[in-house]
């Protein structure tokens, strides 16, 4: 019996990033089970959310928040009195000269429209055992064919937790722990044409009637458990219309979860012990029963008294409804503590004035009452299902498989982000394709050289053992060190540490190991330099001893690139004159956040008006504090064509800091080598043209280059990535581009 509850959110990211954040003490691999995506991507769900809103005008949308009728405060005066109009209703209209004003009208303000409509899909432990992680599984699987079969125009992000609170106690144990749930955050924009429920909701229309109404939504819930029972799932609650003859609320399941009874429930009680009372109803009305009004209502009105006279239990019922007919019967209820009456529509149809004296006359006339609608309860939990010793190997064989593929998937990823391009681009070039068996087959194999590489590249770098050391004079007894020492290291004994996989993590960690991979091959492969150098023929590799002749091998040819476009394109927002920018409307307490806020639209709307000119935007124009948190937090507030430049600004800035740690890092390990063979003695410096040297020299020479070149364009305002030329020949279309030597290892 899955259960499901919806909310709204203004702020589609900040809901976002929540379903994923790690709670206080727990990570996110233990929080998120299960996450899935459709018609977007899970982890980059926030900005395709965005761009949907975007493409049919509805990002940062406002709308008018209602008026508001309060006490007068410090220095107003009172306008406004409440009035009940003939049918009953009440409303706010301006007093009049002869009557005294009690509230005065606070006009509502501009607020953000709701990006995003929150779904929370609960199951019991009798349905899903969290522990078990099949049935996680497959509750998770099932969710996500609901919201694709009952809402298929949406772009909804899901994903399956199993912290969620509020359980029943266990029956057996009485524990109370969590229970498996997925939160499902769907776009507020409708993604593409769909129907529900026989109306037609359009592509940019935004979600409203059935799709955010909760009974319609279980109602359709309820459908599709029905027509699907292969999942397994039923619902044993109660119908949508059962459910509203008992209405409970959040505070009312809280409470009775933990054992606790809350007012609505004491009323509750009272009143259906009072209907079960023969005293409810006056003998001398039980010949007379074809006349509604012969009803006595005192005496079931004194039952109940006698039924909550601990809570000082009352019942009130100002009669007949005053307006036009049909006319109806109120009752309201309330226990002494309460500060306002209970009525009973809040409690269920079934503790309404009209169901109560229907009740009073079957039970006048001799028959029966109808009975009252049960809640649901929760089974013991499901047990675990134990895998046997065969499905056991099967599954260590498939996820042995499955970590052996995403291991080549990450490989081949790094490659093509440090080739910067996409991943089938780069397949593409050499004629291969990512779901070819026997292309898979061949990526492994140069997988595994590198890795071999790398593992030879470790060992070397490693520092000698100290026995090695004693016997390298006689052992090599008239060879320069920078003979003796390659065969030295090569006959290291196994007893050494591998410290290839902290290596490894270490570079993947600073965002260089798909740099490393390709410059290792390719030095290996084809010539001594990497194909940053190539392409800087100003500064040839360093030689041994200042030798700059250094022959490299054959290497095959890659193909011309074609550079990005050099001028962003025009803002199509409209004509500059007329923005003005959404920043102007922030504010803060603090004055200097105000402050920046008023230098950043002005920056936003100068922005606008240099793109809108064909331009590139000035980089001493851009405010200081213009980020990557800035940019999650105020992005949709600028101009779209702005923003689109400041995120490829900050992805530019990225790439600096990322070539500043290579370079920091490679000198700090050029260090460590000098230090260690001043140690020894080695006072000729040929340490300097030792191979592993000379190779961290060539990488922090790459890297170097690499951040002046990446900082160069940013102060020029070229924020797009730029492949296959230098800043300097930027805007020369007609002059031919180099080609790139091939960068990366060798796939046959």
């Amino acid at each position: 019996m899955p259960s499901m509850t919806i909310g709204k959110t203004p702020v589609a990211w900040r809901l976002l990033r929540y379903t994923v954040k790690p709670k206080s003490g727990s990570t996110k691999k233990e929080r998120v089970l299960h996450a899935a995506g459709l018609r977007c991507r899970p982890e980059t769900s926030t900005g395709e959310f965005a761009a949907v809103r975007r493409r049919h005008g509805k990002q940062g949308a406002m709308r008018k928040s209602p008026a508001r009728y309060e006490l007068p405060g410090h220095s107003e005066e009172a306008t406004h009195v409440r009035d009940t109009r003939p049918g009953g209703r009440r409303y706010w209209r301006e007093g009049r000269d002869d009557e005294t004003a009690t509230h005065v009208k606070h006009e509502g303000g501009y607020v953000r429209q709701n990006e995003a409509v929150h779904f929370i899909i609960g199951f019991g432990p009798d349905e899903v055992n969290p522990q078990d992680p099949e049935q996680v599984a497959h509750a998770f699987e099932y969710t996500v064919a609901h919201f694709r079969e009952t809402m298929p125009g949406l772009q909804v992000h899901l994903v399956g937790q199993a912290d969620g609170k509020g359980m029943t106690p266990d029956p057996t144990t009485g524990e109370v722990g969590g229970k498996f749930h997925v939160h499902a955050v769907a776009n507020a924009v409708v993604y593409e044409d769909m129907e529900i429920a026989g109306r037609v909701w359009h592509a940019g229309s935004k979600m409203s009637g059935a799709l955010t109404d909760i009974d319609s939504v279980r109602e359709r819930h309820d459908v599709f458990m029905r027509e699907n029972p292969d999942w397994g799932f039923t619902q044993k609650a109660k119908s949508v219309a059962e459910q509203k003859k008992e209405k409970r609320s959040v505070m009312d399941r809280r409470m009775r979860s933990r054992g606790e009874r809350s007012n609505h429930d004491i009323i509750r009680d009272a009143m259906w012990s009072a209907l079960h009372d023969p005293r409810s109803v006056d003998d001398a009305f039980r010949g007379t029963m074809g006349d509604a009004r012969t009803v006595d209502r005192s005496a079931f009105e004194a039952v109940m008294a006698e039924y909550g006279a601990d809570h000082g239990l009352s019942v009130e019922d100002p009669g007949w409804r005053r307006g036009k007919p049909p006319k109806q019967r109120k009752i309201s209820y309330k226990l002494d503590g309460m500060a306002t009456n209970v009525r009973g529509e809040t409690l269920g149809e079934q503790y309404e004035a009209g169901f109560i004296y229907r009740q009073l006359c079957e039970v006048a006339a001799g028959r029966d009452i109808e009975p009252r609608v049960e809640s649901a309860v929760v089974g013991p939990a499901r047990p675990v299902t134990k895998p046997t010793d065969d499905e056991l190997t099967e599954a260590r064989a498939t996820i042995e498989e499955l970590v052996r593929e995403e291991e080549l998937d990450a490989w081949v990823a790094d490659w093509a982000r440090a080739e910067d391009v996409s991943v089938e681009e780069l397949l593409d070039e050499r004629g291969m394709l990512i779901d070819d068996a026997g292309h898979r087959e061949r990526l492994r194999q140069s997988m595994n050289k590198w890795k071999a590489a790398k593992q030879k590249q470790a060992d070397r770098a490693a520092p000698k053992p100290h026995k090695a050391q004693t016997t390298a004079p006689t052992k090599h007894k008239g060879k320069v060190p920078s003979e003796a020492e390659p065969r030295q290291l090569s006959r290291r004994t196994p007893a050494i540490p591998d410290i290839s996989t902290d290596v490894d993590r270490r570079m993947r960690e600073s965002g260089l190991v798909a740099e490393d991979l390709l410059r290792e091959f390719e030095r290996r492969k084809t010539a001594p330099t990497t194909p940053e150098e190539s392409q800087d023929v100003a500064q040839p590799p360093v030689g041994p001893q200042g030798d700059t002749s250094e022959k490299t091998g054959p290497s095959a040819p890659a193909p011309v690139v074609t550079a990005a476009t050099v001028a962003p394109a025009p803002s199509v927002s409209g004509e500059y004159e007329e923005y003005r920018s959404p920043m102007r409307e922030m504010t803060s307490k603090w004055e200097s956040r105000r402050e920046f806020y008023v230098r950043v639209a002005a920056f936003d709307e100068e922005a606008r008006r240099v793109l809108a000119r064909g331009e590139r935007i000035d980089e001493e124009t851009v405010p200081k504090g213009v980020g990557a948190q800035f940019l999650d937090a105020f992005a949709h507030q600028l101009d779209p064509t702005v923003a689109d430049q400041l995120w490829l600004r900050q992805a530019k800035e990225e790439k600096v800091d990322a070539a500043f740690e290579q370079e920091k890092k490679a000198q700090a390990a050029i260090d460590k080598i000098g230090s260690q063979a001043e140690e020894r003695g080695d006072l000729t410096k040929m340490w300097l043209h030792a191979e592993p040297t000379r190779e961290l020299i060539r990488s922090r020479d790459v890297a170097n280059r690499r951040r002046d070149k990446l900082r160069e364009e940013i102060d020029r305002g070229i924020y797009e990535v730029v492949r296959g030329r230098t800043p300097a020949v930027l805007g020369c279309e007609e002059q031919d581009e180099p080609q790139r030597q091939q960068d990366g290892p060798s796939i046959g």
